[in-house]
């Protein structure tokens, strides 16, 4: 089921409900085993929220839209599906009836055991014929009541959705904002995970080659306030070959500190601040100051407003699970970071 969060981008949100504490082994005690149980005669939810996509689809006219091509063929839902991919409705015009009977929902869930954390993890898609392409909501459940919402969907759908959870489930949603530090964190900890696959053989070319597949680096910072707005926004692009070298300088003086038993000078490795530290020396800008909008590399993007996408260059597998042939990026170096800091209060 971890192919689903390749290709995509998603916005996240937390959401927090009241698991049934009383719950019996024959009732569900969380909201992914109700919301997303695949029986439609045992789930409570499937009717309900049927009539509300297709009513929705219907007044916002989203049955007259042609989108051409569908999702890529790696996606989990086969290209050869009869239901999924039908093009029978020629017609500019639909009724609420015909939407309903040709909207096609999938839902899923499981239990995941990610480097020793369990989680349940449900799904929930659905599309109307060639007009709609396919809307995605994943649901990953951190612990009984405190779920990490992904939502890949047209706004007013998601807010359909969002709308669904807090007014009929009794949920409280909050959009996840992301601080400077954190996706600070996300980039250095991504430079730390690629070489730890080095450590064995100590292989300088091959810590290049890895480092290579993060590829450039954008940062973002838009909505700057500044007198007149007469600068309202700055992009850095940082070149891989420069990340290497930012890399090195770093390596070098945590080694010179080791060897001098410095350990006020030793450093963790902090990319981002070396990066910062070389700029206002050259520009007499204090990034630091400045909110990071977006932070954009071959593998991942990700923005303070809580918006990601994982590219099929990550592996979905977790870093447990990966084999000597597997050295690149998982995409649950990123999301165990996202449920820590669910687990603050917001």
């Amino acid at each position: 089921m971890s192919r689903i969060f390749l290709n995509s981008t998603f916005k996240l949100y937390r959401l927090e409900y009241l698991p049934d504490t009383e719950a019996s082994i024959t009732t569900e005690a969380s909201l992914i085993d109700s919301f997303c149980d695949d029986d439609e005669f045992s789930n409570q939810h499937l009717d309900t929220l049927s009539k509300l996509i297709s009513n929705c689809i219907l007044v916002n006219g989203f049955y007259k839209k042609e989108t051409g091509s569908l999702l890529p063929s790696r996606n989990p839902v086969s290209s050869s599906s009869s239901i999924l991919f039908d093009d029978t409705n020629k017609n500019s015009t639909a009724t609420f009836q015909y939407i309903l009977s040709n909207l096609a929902i999938r839902i899923k869930s499981s239990e995941l055991d990610v480097d020793g954390r369990k989680f349940k993890i449900g799904h929930f898609r659905f599309k109307y014929l060639k007009s709609l392409p396919i809307q995605i909501f994943i649901l990953l459940e951190i612990r009984p009541g405190l779920i990490l919402l992904f939502s890949k969907s047209l706004p007013k759908l998601n807010q359909l959705l969002i709308d669904y959870f807090v007014n009929e489930l009794g949920c409280i949603i909050e959009t996840i904002n992301l601080s400077n530090d954190f996706l600070h964190k996300v980039f250095n900890d991504s430079i730390k995970n690629l070489i730890s696959y080095t450590k064995e053989n100590h292989s300088d070319l091959e810590k290049i080659h890895l480092i290579r597949s993060l590829g450039d680096l954008e940062l973002s910072f838009l909505n700057i306030k500044t007198i007149n707005n007469n600068l309202n926004s700055i992009i850095l692009n940082i070149k891989n070959k420069d990340i290497l070298l930012f890399l090195k300088t770093l390596e070098n003086s945590q080694q010179r500190a080791e060897i001098n038993e410095d350990e006020n000078e030793v450093k963790k490795l902090d990319i981002v601040s070396e990066i910062y530290s070389y700029l206002i020396r050259n520009t007499s800008i204090d990034f630091n100051t400045l909110k990071l909008s977006r932070l954009k590399t071959d593998l991942f993007l990700i923005s303070s407003d809580g918006k990601l996408k994982f590219t099929d260059t990550m592996t979905y597998l977790p870093f447990s699970s990966l084999t000597s042939h597997d050295k690149c990026l998982s995409i649950w170096d990123i999301i165990l970071n996202l449920c820590d800091l669910c687990e603050l209060d917001l």
